[in-house]
């Protein structure tokens, strides 16, 4: 620290000191020789060199150098008073204190640098005296790097896993749009025509909907003879039976067809029913055939709608020839049935003799069945 002036003399800045009491010396320091004031000085001037520590008096014009032999002497002579070098000691540094000049000593750690020499210090726990490696959990880096390597490994694979952006969405006729993968790629369909393939649309779709839903179609023979128990007669055949619910709506009709042959014995009547899931829609209960007929022919037809949510069966039919071959028509016995919402229905024919014998049976040749949507 440079001092810039002491105590006991006029203390005015060097580049001030034309304001000096009148036959007053000046004494002051400088930094460097290079800032030694010249003009305005009287014999007796003083001044101490920082960078080279000497002491110089202005005399007949001019610096002149002045042995400087110790610091004491050099404080003395700025100040005008006798400094007390010997109230300095070792390990203390200069303080102006009220005017004063004086040593103050450093503490230790000032000198030493260690931590030990301080005083006043904090109380520390235990943990203070531990070496940090005494708080890592027992394989924690290791395990630390483990899971860094297992990490960058799975998204090493994830990255492989992700496909390309030059990777090429293609497409043909009637799709459009795709490319690479380099940006967002948005995918259509062209709509359809006469002549290509394409969408169809809603007005398209409610008129292919009015094609017949569902059909079913008999291509073999069924036969029922010499048993008491109701059975079945639907045949093998092409297409389904079955109507499902969705398709049950308000307007929709029914339509049945079915031919074939009987032959009865001495004994026994004949019942035929027509079925709608387990809702009998048409019967004919106990029918009297012509007895010991050999092969006489028969046909059932009839139709139905659907209904507030109920099946109205009309115009149901059985006819059978007699022994002298003409054909005689009976009426099925027809109503309303109601439909359960959300439940699938499937059609069926069943006959039933009142006695068994080898010589009644009833043969299915022809089955006809069609479920037709509502115009639109």
């Amino acid at each position: 620290m440079a001092i810039k002036a002491a105590m006991a003399f006029q203390l005015i800045d060097p580049a001030n000191r034309a304001n000096r009491t009148p036959g007053a010396t000046l004494r002051f320091t400088v930094d460097t020789y290079a800032e030694m004031p010249s003009g305005d000085l009287i014999e007796g001037d003083k001044a101490y060199c920082l960078s080279n520590g000497k002491r110089y008096i202005y005399t007949s014009g001019g610096w002149v150098l002045q042995t400087t032999d110790n610091l004491a002497n050099t404080l003395q002579d700025l100040s005008g008073d006798v400094f007390p070098m010997a109230d300095i000691t070792d390990g203390q540094f200069l303080r102006l204190s009220g005017g004063t000049i004086a040593g103050l000593a450093l503490p230790a750690s000032a000198l030493s640098g260690s931590y030990a020499d301080l005083t006043n210090k904090p109380t520390l726990g235990t943990a203070a005296a531990q070496n940090t490696s005494a708080f890592e959990p027992s394989g924690a880096v290791a395990s630390e790097a483990s899971a860094r390597a297992s990490a960058d490994s799975t998204l090493t694979t994830a990255v492989a896993a992700k496909a390309s952006v030059s990777r090429i969405i293609t497409t043909t006729a009637p799709l459009t749009g795709g490319g690479d993968l380099s940006a967002d790629r948005t995918l259509g369909i062209s709509a359809a025509t006469s002549g290509a393939a394409g969408s169809m649309s809603a007005a398209d779709f409610v008129k292919l909907s009015r094609v017949p839903f569902q059909t079913f179609t008999g291509t073999a023979s069924k036969t029922v003879a010499n048993t008491t128990v109701e059975t079945s007669v639907i045949p093998t055949g092409k297409g389904t039976l079955l109507v499902p619910s969705a398709a049950l709506v308000e307007g929709m009709s029914l339509h049945f067809w079915a031919a074939g042959s009987f032959s009865t014995g001495a004994l026994g009547t004949l019942s035929v029913r027509v079925k709608f899931g387990s809702i009998l829609t048409s019967s004919l209960i106990s029918l009297v055939l012509p007895l010991n007929l050999g092969t006489g022919r028969w046909r059932a037809w009839g139709d139905g709608t659907v209904r507030n949510g109920s099946v109205l069966a009309t115009d149901c039919f059985f006819d059978y020839s007699d022994t002298t071959g003409l054909l005689v028509s009976e009426a099925f016995t027809s109503g309303v049935s109601a439909l359960t919402p959300g439940l699938d229905y499937t059609g069926d024919m069943t006959v039933q003799w009142s006695a068994a014998s080898a010589s009644n049976s009833f043969t299915v040749s022809q089955m006809f069945f069609q479920a037709v949507p509502p115009p639109a």
